[in-house]
Protein backbone atom coordinates (compact mmCIF):
# COMPACT_ATOMS: atom_id res chain seq x y z
CA UNK A 1 0.00 0.00 0.00
CA UNK A 2 1.41 3.35 -1.08
CA UNK A 3 1.46 6.49 1.09
CA UNK A 4 -1.20 8.11 -1.09
CA UNK A 5 -3.41 5.03 -0.63
CA UNK A 6 -2.93 5.21 3.13
CA UNK A 7 -3.72 8.92 3.18
CA UNK A 8 -6.80 8.30 1.05
CA UNK A 9 -8.01 5.60 3.48
CA UNK A 10 -7.42 7.90 6.46
CA UNK A 11 -9.18 10.77 4.68
CA UNK A 12 -12.22 8.64 3.85
CA UNK A 13 -12.55 7.37 7.41
CA UNK A 14 -11.95 10.85 8.80
CA UNK A 15 -14.81 12.16 6.67
CA UNK A 16 -17.13 9.43 7.98
CA UNK A 17 -16.05 10.11 11.57
CA UNK A 18 -16.49 13.87 11.10
CA UNK A 19 -20.03 13.43 9.76
CA UNK A 20 -21.03 11.10 12.59
CA UNK A 21 -19.51 13.37 15.23
CA UNK A 22 -21.25 16.35 13.65
CA UNK A 23 -24.56 14.49 13.94
CA UNK A 24 -23.80 13.70 17.59
CA UNK A 25 -22.96 17.37 18.17
CA UNK A 26 -26.31 18.45 16.75
CA UNK A 27 -28.12 15.87 18.91
CA UNK A 28 -26.20 16.97 22.00
CA UNK A 29 -26.92 20.64 21.31
CA UNK A 30 -30.61 19.87 20.82
CA UNK A 31 -30.76 17.79 23.98
CA UNK A 32 -28.90 20.34 26.09
CA UNK A 33 -30.29 23.67 24.86
CA UNK A 34 -33.82 22.66 23.88
CA UNK A 35 -34.74 19.81 26.20
CA UNK A 36 -32.51 20.33 29.25
CA UNK A 37 -32.25 24.15 29.37
CA UNK A 38 -35.59 25.22 27.88
CA UNK A 39 -38.06 22.56 28.92
CA UNK A 40 -36.43 21.09 32.03
CA UNK A 41 -35.00 24.44 33.17
CA UNK A 42 -31.63 22.86 33.91
CA UNK A 43 -28.83 25.06 35.24
CA UNK A 44 -25.70 22.93 34.91
CA UNK A 45 -23.15 24.18 32.40
CA UNK A 46 -21.49 21.98 29.82
CA UNK A 47 -17.75 21.57 30.19
CA UNK A 48 -16.80 22.48 26.62
CA UNK A 49 -13.26 21.12 27.08
CA UNK A 50 -14.54 17.71 28.20
CA UNK A 51 -17.14 17.67 25.41
CA UNK A 52 -14.46 18.41 22.80
CA UNK A 53 -12.17 15.66 24.14
CA UNK A 54 -15.03 13.14 24.28
CA UNK A 55 -16.12 13.91 20.73
CA UNK A 56 -12.49 13.67 19.58
CA UNK A 57 -12.25 10.27 21.25
CA UNK A 58 -15.51 9.08 19.68
CA UNK A 59 -14.35 10.29 16.25
CA UNK A 60 -11.02 8.52 16.76
CA UNK A 61 -12.76 5.22 17.69
CA UNK A 62 -14.96 5.49 14.57
CA UNK A 63 -11.82 5.94 12.46
CA UNK A 64 -10.15 2.91 14.09
CA UNK A 65 -13.21 0.79 13.35
CA UNK A 66 -13.20 1.98 9.74
CA UNK A 67 -9.50 1.32 9.21
CA UNK A 68 -9.41 -2.09 10.90
CA UNK A 69 -12.68 -3.54 9.62
CA UNK A 70 -14.48 -1.54 6.93
CA UNK A 71 -11.54 -1.36 4.49
CA UNK A 72 -10.99 -5.12 4.38
CA UNK A 73 -12.86 -8.04 2.91
CA UNK A 74 -13.85 -10.88 5.20
CA UNK A 75 -12.45 -14.38 4.77
CA UNK A 76 -14.31 -17.55 5.61
CA UNK A 77 -11.93 -18.44 8.42
CA UNK A 78 -9.98 -16.18 10.71
CA UNK A 79 -6.24 -16.74 10.95
CA UNK A 80 -3.64 -15.98 13.57
CA UNK A 81 0.05 -15.25 13.94
CA UNK A 82 1.33 -16.00 17.42
CA UNK A 83 5.05 -15.77 16.58
CA UNK A 84 6.30 -12.74 18.48
CA UNK A 85 8.19 -10.17 16.34
CA UNK A 86 7.85 -12.35 13.22
CA UNK A 87 6.46 -9.37 11.29
CA UNK A 88 9.61 -7.42 12.16
CA UNK A 89 11.76 -10.23 10.81
CA UNK A 90 9.59 -10.39 7.69
CA UNK A 91 9.95 -6.63 7.20
CA UNK A 92 13.72 -6.95 7.63
CA UNK A 93 13.98 -9.84 5.18
CA UNK A 94 11.94 -8.16 2.46
CA UNK A 95 13.03 -4.62 3.43
CA UNK A 96 10.08 -3.28 1.51
CA UNK A 97 8.71 0.12 2.57
CA UNK A 98 5.22 -1.38 2.52
CA UNK A 99 5.94 -3.97 5.22
CA UNK A 100 7.65 -1.41 7.46
CA UNK A 101 4.77 0.98 6.80
CA UNK A 102 2.24 -1.48 8.22
CA UNK A 103 4.31 -1.84 11.39
CA UNK A 104 4.60 1.93 11.79
CA UNK A 105 0.87 2.40 11.12
CA UNK A 106 0.01 -0.19 13.78
CA UNK A 107 2.12 1.78 16.25
CA UNK A 108 0.67 5.14 15.22
CA UNK A 109 -2.91 3.85 15.33
CA UNK A 110 -3.04 3.85 19.14
CA UNK A 111 -0.96 6.98 19.74
CA UNK A 112 -4.17 9.11 19.89
CA UNK A 113 -5.62 6.55 22.32
CA UNK A 114 -2.66 7.13 24.64
CA UNK A 115 -3.07 10.90 24.29
CA UNK A 116 -6.83 11.19 24.75
CA UNK A 117 -7.43 8.70 27.57
CA UNK A 118 -5.39 10.60 30.23
CA UNK A 119 -7.28 13.76 29.21
CA UNK A 120 -10.64 12.04 29.66
CA UNK A 121 -9.91 10.64 33.12
CA UNK A 122 -7.15 11.18 35.67
CA UNK A 123 -7.24 7.46 36.39
CA UNK A 124 -5.51 6.85 33.05
CA UNK A 125 -2.66 9.16 33.97
CA UNK A 126 -1.41 6.19 35.93
CA UNK A 127 0.77 4.08 33.66
CA UNK A 128 -0.65 0.62 34.57
CA UNK A 129 -4.21 1.78 33.85
CA UNK A 130 -3.20 3.17 30.45
CA UNK A 131 -1.30 0.01 29.47
CA UNK A 132 -4.19 -2.18 30.63
CA UNK A 133 -6.74 -0.16 28.66
CA UNK A 134 -4.65 -0.14 25.48
CA UNK A 135 -4.01 -3.88 25.77
CA UNK A 136 -7.74 -4.53 26.21
CA UNK A 137 -8.57 -2.25 23.28
CA UNK A 138 -6.21 -3.98 20.84
CA UNK A 139 -7.12 -7.44 22.19
CA UNK A 140 -10.77 -6.74 21.34
CA UNK A 141 -9.81 -5.58 17.83
CA UNK A 142 -7.65 -8.64 17.14
CA UNK A 143 -10.28 -11.03 18.55
CA UNK A 144 -13.02 -9.55 16.35
CA UNK A 145 -10.70 -9.84 13.35
CA UNK A 146 -10.12 -13.49 14.18
CA UNK A 147 -13.82 -14.26 14.59
CA UNK A 148 -15.09 -12.30 11.58
CA UNK A 149 -12.15 -12.92 9.22
CA UNK A 150 -11.61 -9.17 8.77
CA UNK A 151 -7.86 -9.51 9.21
CA UNK A 152 -5.92 -11.90 11.43
CA UNK A 153 -5.18 -12.18 15.13
CA UNK A 154 -1.57 -11.01 15.20
CA UNK A 155 0.50 -10.97 18.40
CA UNK A 156 2.78 -8.33 16.89
CA UNK A 157 -0.22 -6.05 16.25
CA UNK A 158 -1.03 -6.15 19.96
CA UNK A 159 2.57 -5.31 20.80
CA UNK A 160 2.72 -2.46 18.25
CA UNK A 161 -0.61 -1.00 19.35
CA UNK A 162 0.37 -0.99 23.03
CA UNK A 163 3.74 0.60 22.16
CA UNK A 164 1.84 3.29 20.25
CA UNK A 165 -0.45 3.96 23.20
CA UNK A 166 2.58 4.22 25.52
CA UNK A 167 4.21 6.72 23.15
CA UNK A 168 1.01 8.79 23.06
CA UNK A 169 0.79 8.60 26.87
CA UNK A 170 4.38 9.81 27.15
CA UNK A 171 3.69 12.77 24.86
CA UNK A 172 0.56 13.96 26.67
CA UNK A 173 2.02 13.40 30.15
CA UNK A 174 5.07 15.46 29.17
CA UNK A 175 2.76 18.32 28.17
CA UNK A 176 0.67 17.96 31.33
CA UNK A 177 3.81 17.92 33.48
CA UNK A 178 5.07 21.12 31.81
CA UNK A 179 1.70 22.93 32.10
CA UNK A 180 1.15 21.99 35.73
CA UNK A 181 4.76 22.93 36.53
CA UNK A 182 5.36 19.84 38.64
CA UNK A 183 8.47 19.13 40.62
CA UNK A 184 11.29 17.38 38.78
CA UNK A 185 9.42 18.08 35.55
CA UNK A 186 12.54 17.67 33.37
CA UNK A 187 13.39 14.27 34.83
CA UNK A 188 9.77 13.13 34.57
CA UNK A 189 9.49 14.45 31.02
CA UNK A 190 12.63 12.53 30.03
CA UNK A 191 11.09 9.34 31.45
CA UNK A 192 7.78 9.95 29.69
CA UNK A 193 9.51 10.56 26.34
CA UNK A 194 11.79 7.50 26.63
CA UNK A 195 9.47 5.21 24.57
CA UNK A 196 9.32 7.75 21.74
CA UNK A 197 13.09 8.26 21.82
CA UNK A 198 13.69 4.50 21.83
CA UNK A 199 11.32 4.02 18.88
CA UNK A 200 13.12 6.70 16.85
CA UNK A 201 16.57 5.37 17.82
CA UNK A 202 15.55 1.81 16.89
CA UNK A 203 14.30 2.98 13.49
CA UNK A 204 17.54 4.83 12.80
CA UNK A 205 19.58 1.81 13.91
CA UNK A 206 17.65 -0.57 11.61
CA UNK A 207 18.17 1.69 8.57
CA UNK A 208 21.85 2.26 9.44
CA UNK A 209 22.57 -1.47 9.82
CA UNK A 210 20.82 -2.22 6.53
CA UNK A 211 22.66 0.54 4.66
CA UNK A 212 25.94 -0.70 6.12
CA UNK A 213 25.47 -4.18 4.68
CA UNK A 214 27.22 -4.94 1.39
CA UNK A 215 24.45 -7.22 0.13
CA UNK A 216 20.71 -6.99 0.56
CA UNK A 217 18.26 -9.26 2.36
CA UNK A 218 16.30 -12.20 0.98
CA UNK A 219 12.55 -12.51 1.38
CA UNK A 220 12.86 -16.32 1.57
CA UNK A 221 14.74 -16.14 4.88
CA UNK A 222 12.74 -17.50 7.82
CA UNK A 223 10.47 -15.24 9.90
CA UNK A 224 10.15 -17.76 12.74
CA UNK A 225 11.38 -21.26 13.49
CA UNK A 226 9.23 -24.24 12.73
CA UNK A 227 8.81 -26.67 15.60
CA UNK A 228 10.47 -29.79 14.15
CA UNK A 229 9.86 -32.03 17.19
CA UNK A 230 6.77 -33.71 15.77
CA UNK A 231 7.80 -33.60 12.10
CA UNK A 232 9.10 -36.76 10.45
CA UNK A 233 12.09 -35.41 8.48
CA UNK A 234 13.90 -37.63 5.98
CA UNK A 235 16.78 -36.91 3.59
CA UNK A 236 16.63 -38.88 0.35
CA UNK A 237 19.81 -37.48 -1.17
CA UNK A 238 23.46 -37.76 -0.20
CA UNK A 239 25.38 -35.05 1.62
CA UNK A 240 29.07 -35.71 2.01
CA UNK A 241 30.54 -34.42 5.25
CA UNK A 242 33.01 -31.63 4.58
CA UNK A 243 32.24 -31.60 0.84
CA UNK A 244 32.79 -28.19 -0.70
CA UNK A 245 31.67 -28.87 -4.25
CA UNK A 246 28.30 -27.51 -5.40
CA UNK A 247 26.72 -27.53 -8.84
CA UNK A 248 24.55 -24.99 -10.62
CA UNK A 249 22.24 -26.61 -13.23
CA UNK A 250 24.44 -29.74 -13.11
CA UNK A 251 26.92 -28.00 -15.44
CA UNK A 252 28.78 -25.36 -13.46
CA UNK A 253 30.84 -26.65 -10.55
CA UNK A 254 31.95 -24.35 -7.73
CA UNK A 255 33.74 -24.60 -4.43
CA UNK A 256 31.77 -23.21 -1.50
CA UNK A 257 34.80 -20.97 -0.87
CA UNK A 258 34.42 -19.35 -4.28
CA UNK A 259 30.91 -18.83 -5.64
CA UNK A 260 30.15 -15.81 -7.84
CA UNK A 261 27.63 -13.17 -6.84
CA UNK A 262 25.96 -10.96 -9.42
CA UNK A 263 24.03 -7.71 -9.58
CA UNK A 264 21.19 -6.46 -11.74
CA UNK A 265 21.04 -3.00 -13.24
CA UNK A 266 18.92 -0.62 -11.16
CA UNK A 267 16.71 1.75 -13.12
CA UNK A 268 14.51 4.67 -12.19
CA UNK A 269 11.14 6.15 -13.01
CA UNK A 270 12.56 8.39 -15.75
CA UNK A 271 14.27 5.50 -17.53
CA UNK A 272 11.08 3.44 -17.36
CA UNK A 273 9.08 6.27 -18.92
CA UNK A 274 11.54 6.57 -21.83
CA UNK A 275 11.62 2.78 -22.21
CA UNK A 276 7.82 2.68 -22.48
CA UNK A 277 7.73 5.34 -25.19
CA UNK A 278 10.55 3.69 -27.15
CA UNK A 279 8.85 0.31 -26.71
CA UNK A 280 5.79 1.61 -28.58
CA UNK A 281 7.56 3.89 -31.05
CA UNK A 282 6.28 1.81 -33.98
CA UNK A 283 2.73 2.86 -33.02
CA UNK A 284 3.61 6.58 -33.42
CA UNK A 285 1.71 7.76 -30.33
CA UNK A 286 1.48 11.51 -29.70
CA UNK A 287 0.20 11.47 -26.12
CA UNK A 288 1.54 12.30 -22.68
CA UNK A 289 2.52 9.31 -20.55
CA UNK A 290 0.61 8.95 -17.28
CA UNK A 291 2.77 7.57 -14.46
CA UNK A 292 1.54 5.67 -11.40
CA UNK A 293 4.67 5.28 -9.18
CA UNK A 294 5.30 2.63 -6.53
CA UNK A 295 8.32 1.82 -4.35
CA UNK A 296 10.07 -0.66 -6.64
CA UNK A 297 8.22 -0.16 -9.92
CA UNK A 298 5.98 2.20 -11.86
CA UNK A 299 2.95 1.74 -14.08
CA UNK A 300 2.96 3.77 -17.30
CA UNK A 301 -0.13 4.55 -19.38
CA UNK A 302 -1.08 5.80 -22.77
CA UNK A 303 -4.56 6.07 -21.34
CA UNK A 304 -6.42 7.17 -24.50
CA UNK A 305 -4.84 4.41 -26.59
CA UNK A 306 -5.29 1.75 -23.92
CA UNK A 307 -1.61 0.78 -23.57
CA UNK A 308 -0.06 0.05 -20.20
CA UNK A 309 3.28 -1.17 -18.84
CA UNK A 310 4.43 -2.15 -15.36
CA UNK A 311 8.19 -1.52 -15.28
CA UNK A 312 10.31 -2.97 -12.45
CA UNK A 313 13.32 -0.87 -11.43
CA UNK A 314 15.35 -3.81 -10.19
CA UNK A 315 16.57 -5.51 -13.37
CA UNK A 316 14.26 -3.79 -15.84
CA UNK A 317 11.61 -6.50 -16.23
CA UNK A 318 8.20 -5.40 -17.48
CA UNK A 319 4.57 -6.42 -18.11
CA UNK A 320 2.99 -4.83 -21.19
CA UNK A 321 -0.71 -4.94 -22.08
CA UNK A 322 -2.80 -3.61 -24.94
CA UNK A 323 -6.34 -3.34 -23.53
CA UNK A 324 -7.92 -3.74 -26.95
CA UNK A 325 -7.65 -7.45 -26.04
CA UNK A 326 -11.00 -6.94 -24.32
CA UNK A 327 -12.71 -5.58 -27.46
CA UNK A 328 -15.58 -7.51 -28.97
CA UNK A 329 -14.44 -10.17 -31.42
CA UNK A 330 -10.81 -10.04 -30.25
CA UNK A 331 -9.42 -13.27 -28.84
CA UNK A 332 -6.18 -15.18 -28.50
CA UNK A 333 -5.20 -17.00 -31.66
CA UNK A 334 -2.76 -19.73 -32.56
CA UNK A 335 0.10 -19.13 -34.97
CA UNK A 336 3.69 -20.26 -35.49
CA UNK A 337 6.82 -19.32 -33.60
CA UNK A 338 8.28 -17.47 -36.62
CA UNK A 339 5.30 -15.10 -36.78
CA UNK A 340 5.54 -14.30 -33.06
CA UNK A 341 9.28 -13.57 -33.30
CA UNK A 342 8.62 -11.24 -36.24
CA UNK A 343 5.96 -9.37 -34.27
CA UNK A 344 8.26 -9.10 -31.24
CA UNK A 345 10.82 -7.28 -33.38
CA UNK A 346 8.33 -4.44 -33.74
CA UNK A 347 8.78 -3.87 -30.01
CA UNK A 348 12.58 -4.35 -30.27
CA UNK A 349 12.27 -7.52 -28.19
CA UNK A 350 15.00 -10.06 -28.94
CA UNK A 351 15.23 -13.40 -27.16
CA UNK A 352 18.57 -14.92 -26.05
CA UNK A 353 19.55 -17.99 -28.09
CA UNK A 354 19.90 -20.06 -24.92
CA UNK A 355 16.23 -19.49 -23.99
CA UNK A 356 14.04 -22.60 -24.20
CA UNK A 357 10.80 -22.24 -26.18
CA UNK A 358 7.54 -23.86 -25.05
CA UNK A 359 3.94 -23.84 -26.16
CA UNK A 360 1.12 -25.47 -24.24
CA UNK A 361 -1.42 -27.84 -25.82
CA UNK A 362 -4.04 -26.65 -23.32
CA UNK A 363 -7.02 -25.10 -25.13
CA UNK A 364 -7.05 -22.33 -22.51
CA UNK A 365 -3.48 -21.44 -23.48
CA UNK A 366 -4.08 -20.95 -27.22
CA UNK A 367 -1.97 -18.08 -28.53
CA UNK A 368 0.38 -18.13 -25.53
CA UNK A 369 4.10 -18.55 -26.27
CA UNK A 370 6.85 -18.83 -23.68
CA UNK A 371 10.63 -18.72 -23.52
CA UNK A 372 12.57 -19.59 -20.38
CA UNK A 373 16.23 -19.26 -19.48
CA UNK A 374 17.49 -20.63 -16.16
CA UNK A 375 20.76 -19.27 -14.79
CA UNK A 376 22.79 -19.50 -17.99
CA UNK A 377 26.36 -18.29 -17.40
CA UNK A 378 28.34 -16.40 -20.03
CA UNK A 379 31.77 -15.31 -18.78
CA UNK A 380 31.07 -12.37 -16.44
CA UNK A 381 27.29 -12.41 -16.34
CA UNK A 382 24.38 -14.74 -15.75
CA UNK A 383 20.95 -14.65 -17.40
CA UNK A 384 17.73 -15.82 -15.82
CA UNK A 385 14.00 -15.39 -16.26
CA UNK A 386 11.13 -15.93 -18.64
CA UNK A 387 9.22 -14.27 -21.46
CA UNK A 388 5.50 -14.82 -22.07
CA UNK A 389 3.65 -13.53 -25.14
CA UNK A 390 -0.04 -13.54 -26.10
CA UNK A 391 -0.91 -13.41 -29.81
CA UNK A 392 -4.41 -12.36 -31.00
CA UNK A 393 -6.61 -12.90 -34.05
CA UNK A 394 -6.05 -9.37 -35.41
CA UNK A 395 -2.39 -10.31 -36.01
CA UNK A 396 -1.05 -8.38 -33.02
CA UNK A 397 0.70 -9.13 -29.76
CA UNK A 398 -1.26 -7.58 -26.92
CA UNK A 399 0.48 -9.00 -23.83
CA UNK A 400 4.24 -9.28 -23.18
CA UNK A 401 5.62 -10.31 -19.80
CA UNK A 402 9.39 -10.15 -19.83
CA UNK A 403 11.44 -10.81 -16.71
CA UNK A 404 14.57 -12.10 -18.47
CA UNK A 405 17.35 -10.25 -16.68
CA UNK A 406 21.11 -10.20 -17.19
CA UNK A 407 23.12 -9.95 -13.96
CA UNK A 408 26.75 -8.81 -14.05
CA UNK A 409 29.33 -10.56 -11.90
CA UNK A 410 30.52 -8.56 -8.90
CA UNK A 411 32.95 -10.91 -7.15
CA UNK A 412 33.32 -14.37 -5.62
CA UNK A 413 32.04 -15.06 -2.12
CA UNK A 414 32.20 -17.88 0.40
CA UNK A 415 28.91 -19.69 1.09
CA UNK A 416 27.54 -22.36 3.42
CA UNK A 417 27.98 -25.99 2.51
CA UNK A 418 24.97 -28.20 1.80
CA UNK A 419 25.57 -29.82 5.17
CA UNK A 420 25.39 -26.46 6.97
CA UNK A 421 22.24 -25.51 5.07
CA UNK A 422 20.67 -28.84 6.00
CA UNK A 423 21.51 -28.27 9.68
CA UNK A 424 19.58 -24.99 9.49
CA UNK A 425 16.70 -26.84 7.89
CA UNK A 426 16.65 -29.37 10.74
CA UNK A 427 16.40 -26.49 13.22
CA UNK A 428 13.30 -25.17 11.45
CA UNK A 429 15.04 -22.12 10.00
CA UNK A 430 13.11 -21.98 6.76
CA UNK A 431 10.08 -20.22 5.41
CA UNK A 432 6.93 -21.76 3.99
CA UNK A 433 4.41 -19.60 2.15
CA UNK A 434 0.72 -20.46 1.89
CA UNK A 435 1.24 -23.76 3.68
CA UNK A 436 -0.21 -24.85 7.00
CA UNK A 437 2.14 -24.99 9.98
CA UNK A 438 0.49 -28.30 10.91
CA UNK A 439 3.04 -30.52 9.13
CA UNK A 440 3.62 -34.18 9.90
CA UNK A 441 6.18 -35.28 7.29
CA UNK A 442 8.90 -33.65 5.16
CA UNK A 443 10.92 -35.65 2.62
CA UNK A 444 13.91 -33.86 1.06
CA UNK A 445 14.51 -35.26 -2.43
CA UNK A 446 17.41 -33.04 -3.51
CA UNK A 447 19.47 -30.01 -2.49
CA UNK A 448 20.71 -27.76 -5.29
CA UNK A 449 22.44 -24.42 -5.69
CA UNK A 450 20.43 -21.61 -7.27
CA UNK A 451 20.19 -17.81 -7.21
CA UNK A 452 17.72 -15.19 -6.04
CA UNK A 453 17.48 -11.42 -6.31
CA UNK A 454 17.97 -9.64 -2.99
CA UNK A 455 16.66 -6.29 -1.78
CA UNK A 456 19.69 -4.36 -3.06
CA UNK A 457 19.66 -5.84 -6.55
CA UNK A 458 22.31 -8.50 -5.94
CA UNK A 459 21.75 -11.99 -7.35
CA UNK A 460 22.62 -14.10 -4.32
CA UNK A 461 23.29 -17.85 -4.13
CA UNK A 462 20.66 -19.88 -2.30
CA UNK A 463 20.01 -23.58 -1.67
CA UNK A 464 16.79 -25.08 -2.98
CA UNK A 465 15.43 -28.07 -1.07
CA UNK A 466 13.18 -30.04 -3.42
CA UNK A 467 10.80 -31.53 -0.89
CA UNK A 468 7.57 -33.38 -0.36
CA UNK A 469 5.55 -31.95 2.52
CA UNK A 470 2.80 -34.34 3.48
CA UNK A 471 2.92 -35.64 -0.10
CA UNK A 472 2.87 -32.22 -1.78
CA UNK A 473 5.85 -31.15 -3.94
CA UNK A 474 7.30 -27.91 -2.55
CA UNK A 475 10.64 -26.15 -3.01
CA UNK A 476 12.02 -24.60 0.17
CA UNK A 477 14.86 -22.11 -0.17
CA UNK A 478 17.53 -21.18 2.35
CA UNK A 479 20.06 -18.34 1.90
CA UNK A 480 23.55 -19.66 1.13
CA UNK A 481 25.54 -16.65 2.37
Amino acid sequence: MRIQDILSTIQNNFNIAFILVAILTVLLAFGYFIIYKKFLKGSKKLNSRKVFIWFSFIGYIIMVIGVTFMNRGASLHGDSNLYFLSTYREAWNSFNPTTWRFIILNILMLVPFGILLPLLSRRFRKFPWLVGASFLMTLVIETIQLITGYGIFDLDDIFNNVVGAIIGYGIVMTIITAIENRKNKFRKSAIYLTPLILAIATSIAIVSVYNGKEFGNLSIAYNYRFDMKNIDLSLNTEIHNGAKEVFLNDNNKYSTDKVPIYKAEIYGQGYGKKFFRDFLKHKDIDEEIEVDPYNDMAIYWFRDKGYNMSFYYNGGGYDYRDFSSFDEGIEKFDTDKKTVLKKLKEFDVYIPQSAVFSKSDDVNQVGVFRWNIENVINENYITNGGLSVEYYNDDTIKVIRNNIVKYNKIRDVSIKSKEEAYEEFKKGKFRLIYTSNDISKIEIQDISLSYMLDTKGFYQPIYNFDSKIDGEDIVISIPAL
